[in-house]
């Protein structure tokens, strides 16, 4: 039996979905103008796996994937639950919510420890800024930053024992400035 003669036979009464309209037939010509202008001219959504949506929920699962309890925070940092907590309270280290409790995502650390100038660089985050893009900005190369002549990234710079200081900077800059 074909896909399409199943779906039917599975959900009797269901109808195909409705036509969503092109965005050029619900603008007006300075509307269309204007966005296109600057760049923000969609007139066909991407299909549900390119969405913005779709792409922030992947990433935020697989951020959550890695991530580590308190706990396993403690142990790898050598120092109890308390002291993890002490340093999130402090924003020393970063944390996003989950169920009430607090999941410390991977890229603050590194094998068995933090990475190096860490309870520096954490602070500059700003509160709002979402964990995926921290994630991100933390692990992409930047032309700014390289070793042995290449680029790399935030996180890599930090593993490096490099200064802390520039990678401050670089989130204050990035977060700070362009979020006004």
């Amino acid at each position: 039996m074909a896909d399409s003669e199943h779906a039917k036979q599975a959900s009797p009464g269901a109808r195909a979905p409705a036509a969503v309209p092109s965005a050029a037939s619900m603008l007006t010509p300075e509307q269309e103008m204007v966005l296109r202008a600057a760049g923000s001219f969609v007139d066909q959504m991407p299909p549900p796996a390119r969405r913005g949506l779709t792409t922030a929920a992947k990433r935020t699962s697989e951020l959550l994937a890695t991530a580590f309890t308190v706990d396993q925070a403690a142990v790898r940092l050598g120092v109890t639950s308390r002291g993890i907590r002490n340093r999130l309270a402090d924003r020393t280290l970063l944390s996003m919510k989950v169920r009430n409790r607090h999941r410390l995502p991977a890229f603050q650390f590194a094998v068995d420890s933090e990475l190096c100038g860490w309870a520096q660089v954490a602070p500059a985050f700003p509160t709002t800024a979402a964990p995926t893009s921290m994630v991100w900005f933390m692990q992409t190369s930047h032309p700014d930053l390289s070793l042995d002549g290449r680029a790399v990234s935030l996180a890599s710079w930090l593993a490096a024992g490099k200064d802390p200081g520039r990678v401050v900077d670089m989130i204050t800059t990035a977060f700070e400035f362009h979020a006004s």
